[in-house]
């Protein structure tokens, strides 16, 4: 699955800023397991400058008026079990019927402990809950649905998230939210991707290109990884 789209912030009182874009890949392999599938994947986020497309390892941050370092996404493995139960089933989802269109959707709403706490992490951390909330829309055809014989079909996609910042722009706790919007679909193969993502997993992240052969380790965000780094790197400077 390949999506493309934008990352803005909206900041009260100021209205939305575009600040960059993103490629975002997720690869995955599905096994039958008891009572429902399991997905194995991997998935990839690519943030990229918006007026030349590139891949970005710096940006400078308009609010605070310096460059910082870009932490792309890298989730390896991320598993999830689809399992039927006896109320009809856990992470189902809802769709709606036009014609032959079938458009499959959920809302996933998010408040929980955060990963890195203002307490702590007052540079990376926007507040003392970690707040989002993930919109998913999925377009296929009911022929291709129906079809049994088919194990892939076709599908376009919508996404759209709203969160808090991310730790690596240093916004500290001021005040807004940051919304990506996506629009993709599924690939039929690797190639297809456009070819600045694919070259650049190919030199830096060339096992983030299959999926998972197994479960393996326990998933990892990408907010926990940055935080393994930054205490690595904390960790480094303190004097003996």
């Amino acid at each position: 699955m390949w999506s493309n789209g934008s990352v803005f912030a909206w900041i009260p009182g100021q209205g939305g800023h575009h600040l960059f874009d993103l490629d975002f890949v997720s690869i995955r392999r599905w096994e039958r397991v008891e009572n429902g599938w399991r997905r194995l994947s991997k998935e990839t986020g690519l943030y990229l400058d918006r007026e030349t497309g590139r891949v970005l390892d710096a940006w400078h941050n308009p609010f605070i008026e310096r460059k910082v370092e870009v932490m792309h996404i890298f989730n390896a493995p991320f598993v999830r079990d689809h399992l039927a139960t006896d109320e009809g089933g856990t992470w189902a989802v809802e769709y709606w019927e036009y014609g032959n269109s079938v458009l499959l959707y959920r809302s996933v709403l998010v408040s929980r402990a955060p990963d890195l706490s203002p307490t702590d992490y007052p540079l990376h951390a926007q507040a003392a809950t970690y707040d989002f909330g993930e919109f998913y829309s999925n377009l296929v055809e009911r022929r291709d649905v129906d079809d049994i014989l088919r194990t892939s079909i076709p599908v376009m996609t919508a996404n759209s998230r709203v969160g808090q910042w991310l730790p690596w722009m240093e916004m500290g706790q001021r005040q807004g939210w940051q919304i990506n919007q996506l629009r993709g679909k599924k690939l039929d193969r690797i190639e297809d991707l456009p070819r600045g993502t694919l070259e650049y997993l190919e030199r830096n992240a060339p096992e983030m290109l299959a999926a998972p052969e197994d479960a393996g380790e326990e998933n990892v965000n990408s907010w926990q990884r940055f935080k393994e780094q930054l205490d690595r790197e904390r960790t480094a400077e303190a004097p003996r």
